[in-house]
């Protein structure tokens, strides 16, 4: 059985909640974080629906028995690591054992002590006893402890005791134990808990249950090999204890596991993902997967806390850490309804049908789309070489670009399960590598020296309309749109963008240019009067920051800036919606709603790991692809994605606590506070806030 990521449904471990837009792709999603750990995390436990987080000089506890209303508690600080828990009673090695009533987790306080002479590292407890071990000695010491203010040693012990992770098995009076270093597995009985009795030893496999990658859930257990296979065993009380069932081959670079009851969390560089396992199978099923490289604190069943392992300085000098919590109880549905690990160059969208540019097959793949299943291949063409790009679709006849060249293949595709060749063309006018795009029949297609209009009414016989010289020094074109409204517009590396009257193919001319210093202009997308241009600006020596700068052009004479989008790059427009790729601190997928002038207005977000940024993405009819150069992933963008962009901790609800969190965010310059995205935190951005709070959701 091979596991596999595929669901793609991440959430991401950044400040505390995301700043607008739903997550409608995250199963799981953030419902709080906590800042002001001034120190690493080092120790932790659960109780009673409360977890315990402690750092080398600060401690909380969470309540999350309402994962709707998470609230934090101040705790003893335990520092020298976790703590043993009896009961309603903590033990903690402090020169001796200080014993701690847990009964109110929101209250934690000392007790009492033990003697000196109690051992000093306390393994487990089970029934009325409690079994310890001393730093001289490995026998496993057994106390009677029906007052847990004062055990009494039976005198009872385990000789050599191997286990560093001891688990008691429900309902069976049986517990192993677990050696992290060699792997030797200790399996005792329990059935007179103040008098066990070792079963047997059983050995594991060279590099399998090392370091503490091992677990135990419904007479199984479970273990990690350096190989990234889990493999499963079952426990028993004679015979060879433990016999394995199966083994798992878990995506490489998955290097650590931590088992909560039925839930396996494994972790690889990249992401922590949960894998839920069948009680009658024992077979674990990956559930979600989010942004994390680490795994959980703590998985207390319906609140997952995690450790962001970066620091965020609140620009005092004392950098805090913080503590995440997500909601895992039910996921919500992902969007991705299908992938594919074929190399896809282009793609468009028509309708229900959806068009791919395979370079893996060499061909041209039509597919039909569902409302709620992945795509059906209708039919493909295979144009004898590889397929660069589907510059256009109209009505029945498609327009590819293969390989870098000048050649064009045009299909009629009336019938989507047989699409046939209509013409195989090589532009006469231009015999350097083109960026085309169309209106209708009319193709444009720009190299470094000439912008040419063909009309393709008849595919077979193509007229030349006409023919503009573009200006000497130009650099290599990245990219070419056309409006409606009369006009194109040609992006550049280094030489800016080229705005161009095309209302009369025969007397083309520039009428406008936008140019930057030391910036590349890499695509351009147009709808209505507004343009919106990727580009990437060198800041100093190596270091480029992309953005998507907005533009008005109802007047092509003279383009105005209207905004800036920075950290988002490749622009896709279809309809009143575009969707770009952001690289900030929370990469990857992002659709705005253009319908109204002025800025755009976020509507969805989809963080995407381990490859976050896009090469490109296509936007249609509810539907979104996108391919990020390992995999095409095809995006279900349905009405239930659209939100609140005001609702900021994502409750459903427009409250006082949405805009104390904004002002959070804006007192601490965090980029998702920059409304109007300039760099520049100021009134305005308090005043677009504001004024989104006021309107209507979507």
């Amino acid at each position: 059985m091979k596991t596999s990521f595929t669901s793609l449904a991440v959430a991401s471990l950044s400040n505390i909640a995301f700043a607008g837009g739903v997550q409608c792709n995250n199963e799981f999603f953030l419902t709080s974080s906590y800042f002001g750990m001034p120190d690493v995390f080092s120790g932790s436990f659960q109780h009673n629906g409360f977890a315990y987080v402690n750092g080398e000089d600060s401690a909380r506890t969470f309540d999350t028995n309402d994962p709707n209303n998470i609230t934090s508690h101040s705790a003893p600080n335990f520092w020298a690591g976790i703590p043993a828990v009896a009961g309603s009673y903590l033990y903690y090695w402090e020169g001796n054992h200080a014993i701690y009533d847990i009964s109110d987790m929101t209250n934690i306080h000392s007790v009492g002590s033990l003697p000196e002479s109690f051992p000093e590292i306390i393994k487990f407890a089970y029934g009325n006893a409690l079994y310890a071990t001393s730093f001289g000695s490995s026998d496993l010491q057994v106390f009677e402890n029906t007052n847990p203010l004062s055990p009494v040693p039976t005198g009872n012990s385990v000789p050599s005791f191997v286990g560093s992770d001891v688990f008691v098995l429900d309902n069976s009076d049986m517990a192993i134990g677990v050696n992290r270093s060699n792997g030797l597995v200790d399996v005792l009985d329990l059935s007179n808990p103040l008098d066990p009795g070792r079963l047997g030893q059983v050995q594991l496999p060279d590099g399998v249950g090392r370091n503490s990658n091992v677990g135990v859930f419904a007479g199984r257990l479970y273990a990690l090999s350096d190989t990234s296979q889990l493999w499963i065993y079952t426990i028993s009380g004679s015979g060879s204890f433990l016999t394995i069932e199966s083994t798992i081959d878990l995506d490489a670079g998955v290097d650590e596991i931590k088992m909560f009851n039925n839930r396996i969390w494994i972790a690889d560089e990249w992401t922590a993902t949960m894998m839920s396992i069948d009680p009658q199978t024992g077979i674990p099923e990956i559930v979600s997967s989010l942004t994390a490289g680490s795994l959980p604190i703590e998985d207390l069943g319906g609140v997952t806390l995690f450790h962001n392992q970066l620091p965020v300085d609140d620009f005092s000098g004392n950098p805090q850490f913080e503590i995440n919590m997500f909601d895992t109880r039910t996921p919500n549905r992902s969007p991705v309804l299908w992938s594919s690990q074929e190399t896809i160059t282009g793609g468009q969208f028509v309708d229900d049908r959806m068009f791919l540019a395979n370079n893996t097959q060499e061909s041209i793949d039509i597919y039909q789309l569902t409302d709620d299943a992945g795509p059906a291949l209708l039919g493909s063409y295979a144009p004898g070489d590889e397929t660069y790009n589907i510059w256009s679709i109209d009505g029945t006849t498609l327009y590819a670009k293969i390989n870098e060249t000048t050649r064009m293949i045009i299909l009629d595709i009336q019938d989507p399960t047989n699409p046939t060749l209509l013409n195989d063309w090589e532009n006469p006018t231009q015999s350097l590598p083109v960026q085309a795009t169309f209106q209708g029949s009319i193709g444009y297609f720009a190299n470094l020296e000439t912008l040419t209009v063909f009309d393709f009414t008849n595919p077979l016989t193509p007229i030349n309309l006409g023919q503009l010289q573009l200006p000497k020094g130009l650099a290599p074109i990245t990219d070419i749109e056309v409006s409606p409204n009369g006009y194109a517009a040609i992006s550049t590396i280094f030489t800016g963008v080229k705005i161009i009257d095309i209302s009369s193919p025969s007397l083309m001319s520039i009428t406008a240019s936008i140019d930057w210093a030391f910036t590349d202009a890499r695509k351009i997308a147009l709808s209505g009067d507004s343009m919106y241009i990727d580009i990437l600006e060198q800041i100093s020596g190596n270091s480029f920051e992309p953005s998507v700068e907005v533009y008005d052009l109802s007047d092509p004479t003279n383009p105005t800036r209207t905004a800036g989008m920075r950290f988002e790059e490749k622009p896709t427009v279809h309809g009143n919606r575009i969707m770009t790729s952001s690289t900030d601190f929370i990469p990857g997928l992002r659709m705005y709603d253009i319908s109204s002038s002025g800025l755009p207005q976020l509507l969805y977000r989809f963080e995407k790991s381990p490859h976050p940024e896009s090469n490109w993405t296509v936007l249609g009819n509810n539907r979104a692809l996108t391919y990020d150069g390992n995999q095409l992933v095809l995006l279900d963008m349905g009405e239930d994605c659209t939100h609140c962009p005001s609702d900021l901790n994502l409750d459903s609800e427009r409250t006082i606590d949405d805009i104390f969190l904004f002002l959070n965010l804006y007192y601490a310059n965090d980029p998702f506070a920059d409304i109007a995205r300039d760099g520049v935190f100021n009134f305005f951005d308090v005043s677009l806030y504001l004024n989104n709070f006021v309107q209507p959701c979507k």
